[in-house]
């Protein structure tokens, strides 16, 4: 079946077809699971994956996911211990070929379903995140991120360092040489705090999905490139020149 049926709206990221064939046996709150996971044409948005091959294997204490691509440039893992108690997540990564690399352990309460995990991405493409936020449609860049995964099943958060160097803003010619921020990703609230990008801006910028569509951005520039700021609000302004001062922009879409 095709992946993208899972998606309430026409805006889905992940495209592809999934083909599932398991065994199981026992209770059916408990069972024992055994089979092959397999998708063909896989593709998170414009980053096309190919053809990936894996197995499930679950049972009562402890559950495994794995798929790779043939040449083993790209491959997942997932590898749960379970107890009364938690769901201990244990070797979970995803590897593309495009070299992004996400790590990921921690643990999940069974009755609470709150999240305690620790996330380590390397060498993220703007590419592969542009489905999934807008700020970075118009953006070339590997970005490295550290940080934890908080909240519960229906609401987590993500709070994490985000660093890059050597960014390309579609708008211009000349690369920045580095970027930070504190980055928090929640389903209501995408914010960038404390970021620093190169020696020109410094400031933050949020992003509210819910209750309605709006955002903020603040920004301490010196000599910076208007085309720059602007690309962050996924606007292309005809614009030169340089760029001094403090700014304060908000907007609400009514």
């Amino acid at each position: 079946f095709q992946i993208d049926k899972f998606f309430e709206n026409q805006n889905h990221k992940l495209f592809g077809n999934l083909s599932i064939a398991l065994n199981g046996k026992g209770p059916t709150l408990a069972p024992t699971l055994k089979g092959n996971i397999n998708a063909q044409d896989f593709a998170i948005a414009e980053n096309k994956i190919g053809n990936l091959y894996g197995t499930l294997v679950s049972n009562p204490q402890a559950s495994r996911f794995s798929m790779t691509s043939k040449d083993k440039l790209s491959a997942a893992n997932f590898e749960i211990q379970k107890n009364s108690v938690f769901w201990l997540i244990k070797n979970g990564f995803v590897r593309l070929k495009s070299g992004d690399q996400v790590s990921l352990y921690g643990s999940i309460n069974r009755k609470t379903q709150m999240i305690e995990a620790s996330l380590n991405a390397q060498n993220i493409t703007t590419k592969t995140l542009r489905p999934f936020l807008t700020v970075f449609s118009q953006i070339t860049a590997k970005l490295n991120m550290s940080g934890k995964i908080s909240g519960n099943l229906k609401e987590p958060v993500l709070t994490a360092r985000v660093t890059s160097r050597n960014i390309l803003f579609n708008s211009e010619e000349k690369m920045i040489d580095s970027f930070s921020t504190q980055m928090i990703w929640d389903r209501k609230l995408f914010q960038m705090l404390n970021c620093q990008l190169g020696q020109s801006y410094a400031g933050f910028f949020k992003y509210w999905k819910k209750p309605e569509a709006r955002f903020e951005v603040k920004a301490d520039i010196q000599n910076g490139s208007p085309k720059v700021l602007f690309t962050f609000l996924n606007a292309t302004p005809n614009l030169t020149g340089e760029l001094n001062g403090s700014l304060h922009l908000t907007y609400r879409k009514f």
